[in-house]
């Protein structure tokens, strides 16, 4: 049943910088990790993951946050 109300979440992805002296991250980062939610199930994808998660201290796939972003629309008349 339709409430009024709208929810949508976005899979974040990761941005990872190729050289050390990246200006901008926004023109100059092409290569990105996946949201883990995104991705098959198959043995080489987690192979793959695995590279990422033997990188870091605590076996973080994302360094920051793997939860998406949310966007919720109310209308006027939402019950």
């Amino acid at each position: 049943r339709d409430q009024g109300i709208d929810h949508m979440t976005y899979a974040n992805h990761e941005g990872v910088p190729e050289a050390g002296s990246i200006r901008n991250y926004f023109t100059e980062v092409s290569l990105f990790r996946k949201n883990h939610l995104t991705l098959g199930i198959h043995p080489r994808t987690r192979e793959a993951m695995s590279f990422w998660t033997k990188r870091t201290r605590h076996h973080q796939y994302l360094l920051f946050y793997d939860n998406g972003k949310s966007s919720v629309r109310v209308s006027a008349n939402a019950t």
